[in-house]
């Protein structure tokens, strides 16, 4: 199950900074995700993050997507936070999303079928 959301929330993230990054239009001011994108470029130990995050743009980008929307604004401040408490050496920006997602999960409406 962990695996699985793991893998789901990488995949997410991979297509918000995709869509973020051929975005033409004027989007958000990036510069208030300066300081997180700061400690996720530096510190990360996961080499998938390293490999999607490792241009602070590209977080930035990644941040702006996930306020934009409205099923992961809610979990932004989270991952945020569980980014700034977690030890420079331990951090895993994948998992601190995996466990920010699992957190409002319940509160997400069933897909259509």
């Amino acid at each position: 199950m962990k695996k699985t959301l793991l893998i789901s929330v990488t995949l997410t993230l991979s297509a918000l900074l995709l869509v973020n990054a051929n975005c033409k239009k004027k989007g958000p001011d990036l510069s208030k995700y300066d300081e997180i994108c700061a400690t996720v470029t530096k510190c990360d130990q996961n080499p998938q993050s390293k490999m999607l995050l490792m241009q602070p743009e590209a977080c930035q980008k990644m941040f702006a997507g996930l306020d934009k929307s409205p099923q992961t604004a809610a979990f932004t401040p989270q991952v945020i936070d569980c980014i700034q408490k977690a030890p420079c050496a331990k951090l895993d920006t994948m998992k601190c999303f995996a466990a920010s997602a699992q957190g409002i999960m319940p509160m997400m409406p069933a897909p259509n079928k």
